[in-house]
């Protein structure tokens, strides 16, 4: 339009141009050259109007067609989007949405025309109650022209579900001014869902590797029990080992472990851990139901087997379990479970499957071990002690009495030998029988080991004869045990077979270190000098030297 505008301006000009000129040169103007000019001009300025106009026509359609162009390129775009794309009004009202939003959110086109759009798809929260209008980030954006990136809040369909949204809102500017919202949203179920899957995969993964350490801190900690028994000197040290070891394998549990007796029929507890100690602590194998069974027995709430008889209060519940070795029953393990966090142990939870298969482990363990100590202790028995008489033999009273000297010589205290020699025993042998004989010896042995202190050592040095070490005793307090012995054994009465056995009398000789000998040869040799002389004296009697 400015173009037509100007030409018709210039048209105008070159009309009064042509008249002033006329005039100027004093011409009278005829009529036929001022109309000529004149149609001259006219028929220009149409000519310049005709062009002008056809130029704008053909450049408004080409602009026309290029918007058309552009509106189809951008609806196709619109269409095919993933995301959700929307435009609201000032009120909220939407101006545009396009297919991916109305398929997400279930609705029509027109079903969506006039009406405020918080209120159909977001007025609600994630838990169902109402979301309020002034608290909406979308409005925040048309009120106050805000950009706003939400996440962790859900739209609503038409039907009445929710889905969870991430979504972006922008003001719409008109020369400054906000005219409207465009917002773009995703549903993230599926993301969502991943992340949760893969949340429990991590969790399953985490569990598994807590299980693999919870199974090697077992694993150490039974091998670390087995290489303690196997240095265990004494019982006592074993029982120890146990309470130690299986307080760590279960440190939320109490128990005890039962050995049978050496007649087999009592239970006897030898060791006990843990807060609840065991209802019973000697019992029959028959008030055991593991016992009866020859198998473990489990009982708890989710399990509610007959309680066994020597268990007064299940509580939590417990698992009793027979130990056997070698083809021979030793006791009972029991195990009482604990309480783990706010409920009671049950068997899915507080003793699952490897928990259980460890128990066994343990009880199986434990069984090896005093099995294996026991023979252990049976085979130095017999090693260090007379078959028949049950004193120490000569080898373990050289080891002993060689000790006993240093030890002596370090404290700078005394220490007493007595030897002892039955009187004319193979006179008695010839006249009683050999199976007389041993009986004498095992009843001498039996007075010795009853009438000896703890710190005493009683051996059979050979044959008839006997050696009582004493530590920390001198020479005269010696002798008074010597005589002391010969009138204990002298007053022994025997029967064999239903008849008595003669008096027996015996000869001691006694010496003393450090007086009588410094090392163990010189020791032995004065207290053997000693008993012969007593023989040669007339026997029956206790010589010191």
């Amino acid at each position: 339009m400015k173009r037509l505008v100007i030409l018709s301006y210039t048209a105008i000009l070159i009309i009064i141009g042509l008249l002033l000129y006329h005039f100027i040169k004093g011409r009278r103007a005829e009529w036929e050259i001022v109309l000529l000019s004149a149609g001259v001009g006219i028929s220009f300025f149409f000519y310049m109007v005709f062009h002008t106009l056809s130029r704008e026509v053909t450049e408004r359609k080409k602009a026309e067609q290029e918007a058309g162009r552009l509106s189809h390129k951008y609806e196709l775009i619109f269409k095919s989007m993933n995301e959700g794309l929307a435009g609201f009004d000032s009120e909220g009202r939407p101006l545009f949405i396009n297919q991916a939003a109305l398929r997400m959110l279930g609705f029509k086109r027109e079903e969506l025309e006039g009406r405020n759009a918080h209120d159909l798809i977001h007025g609600k929260r994630t838990d169902g109650s109402p979301y309020p209008l002034e608290e909406c980030p979308m409005r925040d954006t048309l009120v106050n022209g805000v950009p706003h990136a939400v996440t962790g809040e859900v739209f609503w369909r038409k039907d009445g579900t929710s889905f969870p949204v991430e979504y972006a809102s922008n003001p719409i500017l008109e020369e400054g001014r906000i005219t409207g919202s465009a917002i773009t949203f995703r549903d993230v179920t599926k993301r969502i869902e991943t992340e949760k899957a893969l949340q429990q995969a991590n969790e399953t993964l985490a569990k598994w590797l807590n299980e693999v350490e919870q199974r090697n801190r077992e694993i150490e900690l039974l091998s670390e029990m087995g290489s303690l028994f196997q240095a265990c000197a004494a019982e006592r040290e074993v029982y120890e080992v146990i309470k130690t070891s299986v307080r760590k394998l279960f440190p939320l549990d109490s128990g005890s472990v039962f050995l049978l007796n050496e007649a087999g029929t009592l239970l006897e507890s030898a060791v006990i851990w843990g807060e609840v100690p065991p209802d019973e602590q000697v019992f029959t194998p028959e008030e055991c139901w593991a016992f009866r069974l020859g198998k473990e027995y489990l009982v708890s709430r989710k399990n509610p087997a007959i309680p066994c008889p020597h268990v007064k209060n299940p509580a939590w519940g417990y698992l009793c379990a027979p130990m056997m070795a070698q083809g021979e029953t030793l006791g009972l393990f029991h195990l009482r479970f604990g309480q783990y966090g706010a409920g009671p142990i049950e068997p899915e939870e507080g003793l699952s499957r490897d928990r259980r298969l460890l128990a066994s482990a343990v009880a199986e363990g434990i069984s090896l071990s005093i099995a294996n100590f026991k023979l252990r202790e049976r085979l130095l028995n017999q090693s260090i002690h007379d078959p028949l008489t049950g004193l120490y033999n000569r080898r373990y009273m050289d080891d002993m009495l060689e000790r006993e000297l240093h030890r002596m010589a370090r404290k700078n205290s005394p220490l007493g030998v007595i030897m002892l020699d039955i009187d004319h025993f193979k006179q008695f042998n010839d006249t009683y029988g050999h199976e007389a004989g041993d009986l004498l010896l095992k009843a001498i042995g039996t007075y010795l080991q009853t009438s000896i202190r703890e710190e005493d050592f009683a051996c059979r040095f050979g044959g008839e004869e006997f050696v009582i070490v004493l530590p920390e005793t001198i020479l005269a307090k010696t002798r008074e045990r010597a005589e002391e012995l010969r009138k204990g054994i002298k007053g022994l009465s025997l029967n064999y077979k239903g008849n008595p056995l003669g008096q027996v009398t015996v000869s001691l000789g006694s010496a003393v270190f450090p007086q009588n000998g410094l090392v163990m040869a010189e020791l032995l040799r004065a207290a053997d000098a000693a008993l012969y002389r007593a023989k040669a004296e007339g026997r029956d009697r206790a010589v010191s030297m």
